[in-house]
């Protein structure tokens, strides 16, 4: 046991017969010894002495890790540890407390777990197809089992296919060129198990839309392009990849109000928006996504599209309106024919019953390989 010093502390009661209540220079006496456990964790005890007079409500103590919880029950410190995977053992730091002048910190340290090996490698999450310019994240994709393996790292190498697919340091493919890898997956443990990917590039090319630009047909009375919804709604969110935001424009004879405005959609104007890819390119199908709203409001239904070179003289490519699947949250790919253009409007015909704005979360196009189609 050792007795922890602190520096005098006075309390002077409102009565002048009172004496002056003093918090000592040895005001607890505890054990500042690690406090050890093993990996199945479990629960630890410690004795403390508050000086004469100290007020013992007031001790509390706080511990600075999830896993290590402490407190005070029937005037002892009890600390409750979690069970541990950690094969390099863990340490946590707590605080007895009397007041902001007078702490004593303690330490609980918990032993090493063992070391699980991996058994197996899970792949399923892979799909068997890449296209080209489209890239995986294989570390998101490929697990070990069991989950509480200790090391679950994987080290991935091409086995064959270097002309099909590019692989990173990371563990990031991208499909190439149209044929057939093989990428070899290998535990980083001392279990030796090993498994093999087989990836199927498709000859299918999602164009870069990171230099693209979206404008659209109208000019609210508020000066912008678009319904704010939050801060989303924007033209250029249906090229950012991400399914939480979307363009919004007023549906015709609507209006919607928001943040003190008024939208409302232009009479004798079909709804639509422009794609600038900034150069000329060659596509044969777009691809389209709804936004997931559980109801079958906010969904463009039918459409044209149109290609022009100038941003003047559009081209209808399409010969019929061109369906987009109801309630379909994922992204719909639709092939059209084969065109060369920079700029391309997307006009929309029908909707979903209800909903004031008609919301799109992302719009691009593509190219099949003749070899795909």
């Amino acid at each position: 046991m050792v007795l922890l010093l602190c520096t005098e502390f006075f309390a002077v009661s409102c009565g002048d017969d009172e004496k002056a209540i003093v918090i000592s220079d040895d005001w607890v006496t505890v054990s500042t010894n690690l406090m050890t456990v093993g990996c199945e964790g479990g629960t630890l005890m410690r004795d403390y002495t508050l000086a004469e007079g100290l007020d013992a409500s007031v001790v509390y103590i706080v511990s600075s890790e999830s896993w290590c919880s402490a407190y005070i029950e029937e005037g002892k410190i009890v600390v409750d540890v979690a069970e541990s995977d950690d094969i390099n053992g863990r340490t946590a730091k707590m605080f007895l407390i009397y007041d902001e002048n007078h702490q004593v910190e303690l330490t609980v340290e918990q032993g090493k777990a063992e070391v699980v090996l991996v058994e197996s490698i899970d792949k399923s999450a892979v799909p068997e197809t890449v296209n080209i310019n489209e890239t995986l994240d294989l570390n998101a994709l490929v697990n070990v089992l069991p989950a509480n393996a200790s090391y679950k790292n994987l080290v991935f190498t091409i086995v064959d296919g270097n002309d099909f697919i590019e692989l990173s340091d990371a563990g990031i493919v991208k499909g190439l060129n149209v044929g057939t890898a093989h990428i070899k997956v290998t535990a980083v443990d001392d279990s030796g198990v090993t498994d093999v990917i087989t990836l199927q590039v498709a000859g299918t090319i999602k164009l870069d839309r990171t230099s693209w630009a979206v404008s659209t047909y109208v000019t609210y009375a508020s000066g912008q392009n678009y319904v704010p919804d939050g801060t989303t709604g924007k033209p250029e969110d249906i090229l950012d990849g991400n399914d939480k935001t979307f363009l919004a424009m007023v549906r015709p004879t609507k209006s919607y109000n928001t943040a003190g405005n008024t939208y409302t959609a232009p009479l004798g104007e079909n709804l639509s928006f422009t794609v600038n890819m900034k150069e000329v390119q060659t596509f044969n199908f777009f691809y389209w996504q709804h936004r997931n709203m559980n109801t079958s409001a906010f969904q463009v239904l039918s459409l044209n599209i149109y290609g022009s070179n100038d941003n003047q003289n559009f081209t209808r490519i399409n010969t019929a309106p061109i369906a987009i699947a109801e309630n379909v949250y994922t992204e719909q790919i639709l092939d059209i024919p084969e065109s060369t253009y920079q700029y391309v409007k997307i006009e929309y015909l029908s909707f979903s019953t209800g909903g004031t704005t008609i919301q799109v979360v992302e719009f691009g196009l593509g190219l099949k390989l003749s070899s795909d189609r």
